[in-house]
């Protein structure tokens, strides 16, 4: 009992520690050139809204034309310099013409938060190939191409920050979300090892991966059927975007590494997940409804 109260003291003045060396090193994030994909509605939206508000220029990557004209007259009065660029993230020539503008417009890019994402949902048996290769092709392609576009004039310059949108199903795997999971997990991977690879260059690689969000990727999903279902909880609440909007943000202030955000269960069971997949199998199988779940996904669960 006595090593396990010094490891809990010891963890958290570990915690304590980077904290302030965070709060010490935060980055002023006026100025700064963001890139965000993804950036029509949702969670790319309100990044989008709350780095304007830190004073930087921004440049707003959607399929969606007249989403990003939208979001450009309401970020207008705040006098932030915006650029909207409508692109598909999944062609390497969108995006290296999407960097290529944004250079030609501010003369930098200095972060570039890949948000730009697809859910698939529902029984592996029912996907069809095609809707496989396009959530494929956003979740993990498309990111991968963005980043290849990105980096080219921030080896450049020798400094700029890739901050990229995972999820905590990486982490905790569940039944009916069995490819949107490899995606994020597939991000998470791709972003550990570059963040090793590209360090001595000046190169900040930072991911995040959020628990349940609302946004219109899970807008079919009920939410009293989630609790109904096991999904939700008191330990395992749904996020709005403007809360993972926010810890985007942090994290290009801090230029953290990782973090896994949400509520206390995602925590918990993400740790359960390492210590013991088996343990993890017996509490989904005690604390969820595997059919319900599989509905629910389907968005037939109301």
């Amino acid at each position: 009992m006595r090593k396990l109260w010094l490891g809990l003291i010891l963890a958290m003045g570990v915690a304590w520690w980077r904290q302030r060396v965070r709060q010490q090193r935060r980055i002023d994030l006026r100025g700064q050139v963001v890139m965000i994909t993804g950036a029509g509605q949702g969670i790319g939206a309100e990044t989008a809204r709350l780095f304007a508000r830190e004073g930087a220029r921004l440049v707003l990557i959607d399929l969606q034309a007249a989403a990003l004209a939208r979001l450009q007259e309401e970020l207008a009065p705040l006098g932030v310099e915006t650029l909207t660029v409508a692109a598909d993230i999944t062609f390497e020539d969108s995006m290296e013409e999407a960097v290529r503008v944004t250079l030609e417009t501010f003369g930098q890019l200095d972060i570039l938060v890949n948000n730009a994402g697809l859910m698939l949902s529902g029984p592996f048996v029912e996907y069809d190939l095609e809707r496989i290769q396009k959530v494929i092709d956003v979740n993990f392609y498309g990111l991968v191409a963005a980043t290849r576009a990105a980096l080219v004039p921030m080896r450049a310059r020798g400094q700029g920050h890739i901050i990229n949108v995972a999820s905590a199903s990486a982490y905790i795997p569940a039944p009916a979300f069995s490819v949107y999971l490899a995606t994020k997990s597939a991000v998470v991977g791709l972003s550990e090892s570059l963040r090793r690879e590209l360090a001595a260059e000046g190169i900040v690689i930072s991911y995040i991966s959020p628990g349940w969000v609302r946004t219109a990727m899970t807008a079919h999903m009920d939410e009293a059927a989630m609790r109904e279902a096991g999904l939700l909880s008191p330990i395992i609440t749904i996020l709005k975007p403007h809360e993972v909007a926010q810890a985007i943000v942090e994290i290009a202030h801090t230029r953290e590494p990782s973090r896994l955000f949400g509520s206390f269960g995602w925590h918990l069971f993400s740790f359960t997940q390492r210590l013991s997949p088996a343990l993890n199998d017996l509490l989904f199988d005690l604390l969820t409804q595997r059919e319900r779940v599989l509905e629910i996904a389907r968005g037939r669960g109301h």
